[in-house]
């Protein structure tokens, strides 16, 4: 079972520069707005089974998308996103 914890950025904005240099600006801000559109769709207690939707390779980027996303999104006043296991909860 993966660890999905360890992929969670000491902060949510230091990640971002390393992976502008490794796939691009555009790439990067494509594929989190695709995370974060797919949290925002989601409604109480639906839940996402991160090794459904992503791929390995992508567990990295997925997960410090999807920390950002819960703080950009509890700006927003939207709260009770939960990371369990290798389940998003929203509650």
């Amino acid at each position: 079972m993966v660890d999905f914890k360890q992929y969670i950025p000491d902060d949510d904005r230091s990640w971002i520069i390393e992976y502008y240099d490794r796939i691009g600006v555009q790439e990067l801000i494509d594929y989190y707005d695709k995370v974060f559109v797919c949290l925002f769709d989601m409604g109480s207690g639906d839940e996402l089974n991160i090794v459904e939707i992503v791929s390995p390779e992508n567990y990295d980027l997925f997960i410090k998308c999807v920390s950002t996303c819960f703080r950009e999104l509890a700006s927003y006043g939207m709260c009770g996103y939960h990371l369990e296991g290798s389940i998003i909860l929203k509650r």
